[in-house]
């Protein structure tokens, strides 16, 4: 299902609040969000205070599926098994083989990764 096809650097509270009102209103308890990562974290803290009873891991990829480098099917198959493996609700950032609680996430400039503890 999509939601918002739009660039992350081109979303505000409106679009996440109707990716909100889409978590709450989905049967399934488990919820997987591919996202760009530009404002990635800023996306897990709305979703935070609005979807309280589900599991939402959200991930993306530093280079497009189009690239032959990406990192999107890694990542993406990556957040699945995190998503299935969780035992907990909240809202979690996968990415480059590394999960984290979304408030304990934070990008480093330095690398340009995401990086945080569970």
């Amino acid at each position: 299902m999509s939601v918002c096809r739009k660039d992350s650097q081109d979303l505000r509270d409106h679009d996440r609040e109707k990716l909100a009102s889409t978590c709450i209103d989905a049967r399934s308890t488990r919820i997987l969000i591919t996202h760009g990562t530009d404002s990635m974290i800023e996306t897990a803290a709305y979703l935070s205070k609005r979807v309280t009873d589900k599991t939402i891991v959200i991930t993306g990829a530093f280079l497009p599926e189009t690239f032959k480098a990406t990192d999107a099917d890694f990542n993406v198959g990556f957040a699945l098994g995190v998503l299935t493996t969780l035992s907990v609700t909240g809202v979690f950032i996968a990415m480059n083989g590394q999960v984290s609680l979304w408030s304990k996430c934070t990008r480093n400039p330095d690398t340009d990764m995401f990086e945080g503890t569970l």
